[in-house]
């Protein structure tokens, strides 16, 4: 990404692309068509349809490491607006673990004896939650498991235009979970993509809803192969009953941006450079600019039933400002599975963001005093959340078939096994992160960019803090006394059910 200036960003509808497609792995059997299909599906948009080459975004092969598909994720987290419209295509190998019900994109990096550099489909309905847009149409030529869609009817013979006047968030995936699907032959496209680009060339009409292409689509791939895809509303991501509306060029005058300076994302295929973002390793107080208006849903109902007492849809719960934050259920406490962003306007001495960290924020939120910690769980909404105390530790620890090992006093050590599953987005669900710590009167983060960081710390009542970190060979964690109230650590919330 170049360093001029970005788009000139006005209060109109911008339609964005973002193709993944991945034909060379480094551990798993190559593909022959991924790549190709996603050029063809982002050329075809960008020639005839109302999505301009600088709002294409494309990784291939090399290029499409977990990191930097995470890394473009952020990104367009905080470029999309809320009358913007985002396609997310992914073309390459999917894994299904059945045992947890629990489905992977295979990024180039993907290893075959672990499953740390696996996308988890958890993840990428977590930022389809997340990302502030009308409309987001989620297309995976792979397996994609889980409950992602919708139960019953969908608005299907309503009028585009009233359509696409609702918020809308669909998926249309290539096949089943437990269905092979097919990459088609050297040179051509796969069936479903093929049968994609059919309708979208095809069509005479100015716009055609998703729902009509789905249609065609789960037709044409399974009347020639033995293979069924899928495609509705998705469940749990803030689904208002429209739909994406394909419209072709000139079929609609839609004001747009001004692209003066605007960079262009895609065309060289460059690695994302996180050093390109807004610079400035000294910390901020933060005040109202905190962003604290984004909405962050996820999946909560797929893991456990509603418990129905919070604020929101599902397993969510709002704090005061209307920021969402999934929680899990784990034995008799509700624990927060997003490390917490809440920051008051009046009271700004107490929550902390690097600046260079803003595109990781909705994953590593901000960093508190004590004090800061203890505010932000009292925000959320249906009250009595509060900060974890080592007996809470201890009994998710033991939950978990992990228990920590006393170490003396209030020191406790936790085993290589509970460090992985707290870190994991999808087997627990619980998304530990590490997120760093801030030093209050030095004014210093501990360390200089947040692609380098290793470690994270959280409160927890009774004067301790658990700390992770990151090692060649692993993980390791401890929970201890603090040793200085100068620092600024990550926050999740519990709420006891008993």
């Amino acid at each position: 990404m170049s360093s001029g200036k970005l788009t000139q960003w006005k209060n109109t509808a911008i339609s964005w692309f973002f193709g993944i497609g991945i034909n060379k792995y480094e551990a798993f059997s190559d593909l022959s068509n991924a790549v190709r299909d996603v050029e063809a599906i982002a050329k075809l948009v960008n020639e005839e349809y109302d999505v301009l080459p600088e709002h294409v975004i494309t990784l291939f092969n090399e290029k499409a490491t977990e990191e930097n598909i995470i890394q473009r994720l952020d990104w367009l987290s905080t470029r999309i607006k809320k009358d913007d419209k985002l396609i997310i295509y992914y073309s390459g190998h999917g894994k299904v673990n059945h045992e947890i019900n629990r489905g992977y994109w295979l990024p180039h990096d993907a290893k075959k004896e672990s499953s740390s550099r696996y996308i988890p489909n958890s993840t990428i309905q977590d930022y389809i939650g997340g990302i502030d847009a009308k409309h987001i149409l989620l297309i995976s030529d792979a397996c994609f498991a889980g409950s992602i869609f919708m139960r019953g009817e969908y608005r299907s013979g309503e009028a585009s235009d009233e359509l696409e006047s609702r918020k809308s968030r669909w998926a249309l995936c290539s096949g089943r979970a437990d269905e092979k699907v097919y990459d088609g032959e050297i040179g051509g496209h796969s069936p479903f993509a093929q049968s994609l680009l059919n309708i979208l060339s095809s069509t005479k009409k100015d716009s055609i809803a998703i729902g009509s292409i789905v249609n065609h689509v789960i037709e044409e791939t399974a009347s020639n192969y033995e293979q069924l895809p899928d495609g509705r509303p998705m469940f749990g991501v803030g689904h208002g009953g429209g739909q994406y509306i394909f419209r072709k060029k000139g079929s609609t005058p839609i004001q747009r941006a001004s692209e003066t300076d605007a960079t262009n994302e895609n065309i060289n295929h460059e690695p994302y450079d996180r050093t390109t973002l807004p610079k400035n390793n000294l910390w901020k107080r933060l005040g109202i600019l905190t962003l604290s208006g984004l909405v962050i849903a996820t999946i909560g109902l797929m893991i456990y039933g509603a418990i129905g007492e919070e604020k929101g849809e599902g397993n969510v719960v709002k704090d005061i400002d209307d920021t969402t934050y999934p929680y899990k259920r784990i034995g008799n406490t509700l624990w927060t599975t997003l490390n917490m962003d809440y920051v008051s306007e009046h009271d700004t001495d107490w929550a902390f963001l690097n600046n260079d960290a803003v595109a990781g924020k909705r994953r590593l939120g901000l960093l508190y005093t004590y004090q800061g910690a203890v505010e932000a769980c009292s925000k959320l909404a249906g009250h009595n959340w509060t900060l974890p105390a080592l007996s809470d530790w201890k009994a998710l620890a033991d939950s978990l078939g992990s228990p920590l090992v006393h170490k003396g006093g209030k020191k406790y050590i936790g085993q290589e096994k509970l460090s992985r599953q707290l870190m994991s987005s999808d087997i627990v669900g619980f998304n530990m992160q590490l997120g760093g710590y801030y030093i209050i009167d030095n004014d210093k983060f501990s360390h200089e960019s947040f692609t380098s960081l290793t470690v994270g710390i959280y409160w927890l009542q009774d004067k301790l803090k658990l700390r992770i970190e990151e090692h060649d060979e692993g993980y390791t964690m401890d929970i201890a006394p603090v040793s200085s109230w100068n620092h600024a650590y990550s926050c999740r919330c519990i709420k006891r059910l008993n």
